[in-house]
This record gives C-alpha cells, sequence and structure tokens, in this order.
C-alpha cells in the first residue's frame, strides 16, 4: 500500500523532469538549427523553410490573441508599452479577415527584424530558455503596434460621422396620421437609436431606412464584410430592446 500511494508523486516528479528534459532538448535542438542555418548565412532554402515554419506559428498565434482579445495585454505584458484601444468595440473580431490581415503584416515585419537583428548578430541564446519559437512571438508583439497603430488611424479617418438622428426622425414621422402619433413615434425612435453606441449601426440604419439601401450595399460601403455588418446589428438590437450583449 505504501508503494502504491507513493506512485502519484513518483509520477509527478518523473513527469517534471521530462518536461525539463524535453525543454532541455528542444533548446539544444535549436541552437544546432541556428548552427546549421548560420553556416547558410541564413539564406538559401533551408532559411525559406524555416522562415515559413515560424512565420505559420507566428500567425496562428497572433490570430488567437486577437480573436481572444489579449493581444494588447501581451504587448503591455512584454514590456513594449499600451496599445490605444480599438476604435469601436469589436474592430478586432467582428469581421476574421481583420485578424489575418493584421497577423500577416506583423509576422511579415517580424521575419524581418527577427533575422536582421536577432539571428545575424547572434542575439538569440539558448541560456535564455526561451526557444526560437517563442523569441520569435516576442519579436511579432514588438512589431504589432508598428501595424496596428496605422490600421487605427485609418479605421478612424474611414469611419462614418453622419449625423443621422434628426432626418430619420422626421421621415418616420410622414409614416404615421397625426402630431401626436407623429411624436410618439419619434420619442420611441429617438430612445431606440440612444441606446445604440456604434454610429456605424445607426448609419447603417439610416442608409437603409432612408435611401433604401441593402445591407450588402451599406456593408460594401462601410469596408466590411456583409457577416461583420450583421453581428453588428445584431449586437445593436439587443442593446436597443435592452437585451445587453450576446
Amino acid at each position: 500500500m505504501g508503494a502504491l500511494a507513493a506512485s502519484p508523486r513518483r509520477n509527478e516528479i518523473d513527469l517534471t523532469r521530462q518536461t525539463a528534459s524535453e525543454r532541455l532538448a528542444r533548446l539544444e535542438g535549436d541552437r544546432n538549427l541556428v548552427a546549421a542555418l548560420e553556416e547558410r548565412h541564413f539564406d538559401g532554402a533551408h532559411y525559406i523553410y524555416f522562415s515559413t515554419v515560424l512565420a505559420q506559428y507566428g500567425v496562428a498565434v497572433l490570430r488567437a490573441w486577437i480573436r481572444d482579445r489579449k493581444v494588447h495585454q501581451k504587448v503591455r505584458e512584454k514590456g513594449f508599452g499600451s496599445l490605444p484601444p480599438e476604435p469601436w468595440s469589436g474592430a478586432l473580431t467582428d469581421d476574421p479577415d481583420t485578424g489575418e490581415e493584421l497577423a500577416l503584416e506583423t509576422v511579415a515585419r517580424a521575419l524581418i527584424t527577427f533575422r536582421d537583428k536577432v539571428l545575424v548578430p547572434g542575439k538569440w541564446k539558448p541560456e535564455g530558455g526561451a526557444s526560437l519559437k517563442t523569441f520569435f512571438v516576442g519579436q511579432c508583439l514588438m512589431q504589432f503596434g508598428n501595424v496596428y497603430r496605422p490600421w487605427l488611424t485609418q479605421m478612424n479617418n474611414e469611419r462614418p460621422t453622419l449625423t443621422v438622428e434628426d432626418d430619420m426622425l422626421d421621415i418616420l414621422a410622414t409614416f404615421v396620421e397625426g402630431p401626436e402619433a407623429a411624436a410618439t413615434q419619434q420619442d420611441l425612435v429617438r430612445r431606440a437609436l440612444g441606446k445604440i453606441q456604434d454610429e456605424r449601426v445607426r448609419t447603417a440604419f439610416y442608409l437603409k431606412a432612408i435611401h433604401g439601401y441593402t445591407y450588402q450595399e451599406i456593408a460594401h460601403k462601410m469596408g466590411i464584410t456583409d457577416k461583420a455588418l450583421e453581428g453588428l446589428i445584431t449586437r445593436a438590437r439587443k442593446e436597443a430592446t435592452g437585451g445587453g450583449a450576446a
């Protein structure tokens, strides 16, 4: 019984040792890989394959952090400062293409700096404890702000700034009879619009109600996908009816 009782602890110790052993083996493998790439001056077919594997890993990690809304936190924790918040809630996540594009451009930049400023001058050392992939992700976080800030500026510049409430209220009032009914209708619409925080959704409602655009046409005018606009509208409807965010 004593031997059986001790086995979980023994297994835990063995697992810890195995993990440490695997980590050391991985770092030693990375050391040998860098030495082999250095002999080829970090160029040629072998380096292309190596950088492709790194890129795939970096894109997958960044996409996950963007999707889970953790990328700002990761950048800050790595010591690269605080990034400005996204231009509106969901700007990074409503359209999957946004996260994909930001991740791809970030990784493309990181590949250059990783080669020129880390590998070539010999800045990576296995004694530091970070594997090549981990070190590369750090470079991605360093570069993310250089990609995110121009994107943020572009989004803010392109964001619709129409003030639509009064025009919409006046036109909607024409669909009811009598001044009292019109006033009641306007009050209902005003209160509903007041609960919608996203100016893009308010603009979308305006373009559809007043100008007769389809949601597909509105999405195109706004530079987002149909699916992204659908998500924004669904969220806004819940806000307007007091349902809150999903």
